[in-house]
């Protein structure tokens, strides 16, 4: 084996696994804007008058831990006929309905614990999140509590 391959090889080994790492899900990387607002609150509010059959209990398909990814959340939007419609009226996709509702719902539950919480805990809370993440956060300190 050349020397070169060697390396190219040993490299791949070390670098490859951290590039996924790194990856995180498609939810942590999301990054909001004051459109994507809009729109949820638009599709908000053409679901609130439609009226659902409260069908079986939801089973625990595509769970893992208890919560629900985000793919499987969208995969289960995409089941739903109404649910489409309000969707794509708003001009979203469903992937981009499920991406920014969990996106919104992060950055908000991230601004109720930072109000609910001691300074210690406030400057490390935007510790380990992605940069969309905390541009997220910034955008609804922004918008304000109107916006989630």
């Amino acid at each position: 084996m050349r020397p070169f391959h060697f390396a190219s090889i040993v490299l791949l080994w070390f670098f490859l696994p951290a590039q996924f790492a790194w990856a995180g899900t498609a939810d942590e990387h999301f990054l909001l804007s004051s459109v994507h607002v809009e729109r949820l609150h638009s599709v908000n509010a053409a679901l609130s008058q439609i009226d659902f059959d409260d069908g079986p209990e939801p089973d625990q398909k595509g769970r893992k831990n208890g919560k629900l990814p985000v793919e499987a959340y969208i995969r289960s939007i995409e089941g739903k006929p109404q649910v489409l419609k309000a969707i794509s009226r708003a001009g979203l996709t469903p992937r981009e309905f499920g991406l920014a509702s969990y996106a919104l719902l992060h950055a908000a539950l991230l601004l109720h614990v930072e109000r609910n919480s001691d300074q210690r805990t406030r400057s490390t809370l935007l510790d380990g999140l992605t940069k969309e993440q905390k541009a997220n956060v910034t955008l609804l300190r922004r918008l304000g509590p109107s916006a989630y």
